[in-house]
């Protein structure tokens, strides 16, 4: 999936979140309405149920104890380094 019908964008840096969504279409894991310990991630956003699952399978750490880095983007090695 892209950005929308019409842009794929496969030039644009990659965020956290966007990571977070692709990691679950990849396993297919199903968003999660839980709660996550981080400040930057607000309920009811699109990222918010895809951080939630992979979170709460133990998937995913934040760039803190209260924070996740939503909007940060990813490096290759953060996009290795995410999982633990």
């Amino acid at each position: 999936n892209g950005y929308s019908n019409d842009i794929f964008a496969p030039g644009e840096n990659v965020t956290r979140a966007q990571f977070a969504k692709m990691m679950c279409s990849l396993f297919g894991i199903k968003e999660a309405a839980l709660p996550v310990p981080f400040e930057d991630v607000e309920q009811g956003r699109w990222y918010t149920g895809y951080i939630a699952a992979l979170y709460d399978a133990g998937y995913i750490k934040g760039t803190s104890e209260s924070t996740f880095g939503t909007e940060d983007d990813i490096s290759r090695q953060g996009a290795f380094t995410i999982m633990e």
